[in-house]
């Protein structure tokens, strides 16, 4: 049994103890009554039995000795041992950046942040070496896919001299593309770009090679292929492993998974993963803990006013951002105009419906908390399960998992690194 398949089964069954508080909607906390129904019963009462310093614990977790004594600790330990970084065959952000500066450091270029964002510079920089350092001074045509507006693309074809095929779906993309690249060619006085741009709806059954040929004509035939995809959203993951998979001319992989809840099943069918925990993995701890944005009170104003539709039979319904926060009857008043309520109840009734359930509102930050420290658990599990997928192939001389990116600038961060 490989590390990461060793690693997977503890997440998974940990993750199987916790799965009612994983799949619930943090907004039928009330109506629903999960604070009886999604926790484990000596779990539920040990948090009962110390109540509010429970924040202060969660809080200094990491302060704690290793002797602490108690459900929560043992809970907190349990994740932050599941985490991905805590995975043996991981390969960490430290790390990999001296394998990449040692390996390469007279390759890279220092490249500017021209039009972009400082994440976004953060990611193509990183991305892009990342690409240099696999592709080995080999002579190879580069694919990026679901490439978006072709930061990564055009970094790679101007400063590394590598022909890159840009494919996106969405035209509006496509055509920002474009416009990105005459910006920044013009502002360096370049005439040309070893890219080219073509509009494709990627999936499996994508002929990656048959593309290459019709926008390089001229290449070498015998050029292999790298497959890219930073931040690839949702489905477009699955459907570029399975390309590198099944596709011999496609040498090597680069893969940044994003956008877990637009996926509707596992890849190893080892384990599926609900809707609601997908949604959960792409929370962000580290900016969450950094920014000590835990406890929002639109979370528990939102709990209570679904209370308040149920009563006036409002179903399904979504507010979006922007309420008002000073108090929940001004975020109440708000939320019913933008959802049109046919009947408005009284400023008293919802002060009164809001003082009914205002001493819950402690179990529910802890539930709110208790769910967030398993959003990474639950993320280590969406991208092993990928790993674990293109492992029984047995095709790669390399197969690993690397933190590319800083957390707090970027979220998704972690890549699959794949090579026949």
């Amino acid at each position: 049994m490989s590390n990461y398949e060793e690693h997977f089964l503890k997440v998974i069954n940990f993750l199987k103890l916790y799965e009612k508080l994983i799949d619930c909607h943090l907004v039928d906390f009330l109506t629903e009554d999960l604070w009886e129904n999604c926790l484990p019963r000596d779990f539920k009462l040990y948090l009962e039995t110390n109540g509010n310093n429970i924040f202060r614990k969660i809080e200094q977790f990491n302060e704690l000795t290793k002797h602490e004594d108690s459900k929560l600790y043992t809970f907190l330990r349990n994740v932050k041992a599941l985490k991905l970084e805590s995975c043996q065959n991981i390969i960490t952000r430290c790390d990999f950046l001296n394998v990449l500066n040692y390996e390469n450091a007279k390759v890279y270029k220092t490249i500017p942040s021209e039009f972009m964002k400082v994440k976004k510079c953060h990611e193509v920089d990183v991305f892009t070496k990342t690409i240099v350092w696999l592709n080995q001074n080999k002579s190879s045509v580069i694919i990026d896919a679901g490439a978006g507006k072709g930061y990564s693309s055009l970094y790679l074809s101007n400063y590394y001299n590598l022909p890159v095929l840009c494919i996106e779906c969405s035209l509006i993309n496509h055509n920002s593309a474009i416009l990105h690249r005459s910006l920044v060619n013009k502002k360096n006085k370049r005439s040309t770009s070893l890219i080219n741009y073509a509009v494709e709806q990627i999936d499996e059954t994508t002929d990656f090679v048959q593309l290459v040929k019709n926008y390089f004509p001229n290449l070498h035939p015998q050029r292999e292929l790298v497959m890219t995809a930073l931040h690839a959203c949702g489905s477009l993951t699955d459907s570029v492993i399975k390309s590198f998979l099944n596709v011999s001319d496609i040498r090597c992989l680069c893969i940044v998974p994003c956008c877990y809840h637009f996926t509707s099943k596992s890849l190893s069918s080892l384990y599926e993963f609900s809707k609601n925990s997908r949604m959960l993995a792409q929370q962000s701890t580290d900016r969450i803990n950094h920014k000590n944005e835990f406890l929002s009170p639109s979370l528990f104003y939102r709990a209570v006013l679904q209370v308040v539709f149920r009563l006036l039979g409002i179903k399904n319904t979504t507010i979006g951002r922007g309420a008002p926060l000073d108090n929940f009857l001004i975020y109440a008043k708000w939320a019913l105009k933008k959802v049109n309520a046919k009947e408005v109840p009284t400023d008293e009734i919802l002060e009164k419906t809001y003082e009914e359930f205002k001493d819950y509102k402690w179990k529910f930050n802890i539930f709110q908390l208790l769910r967030i420290q398993l959003a990474p658990v639950v993320e280590a599990a969406i991208i092993l399960d990928k790993i674990l997928f293109i492992h029984k192939f047995n095709i790669c001389t390399k197969l690993e998992v690397v933190q590319l990116f800083d957390p707090l600038l970027s979220p998704r961060n972690w890549a699959i690194i794949a090579t026949k």
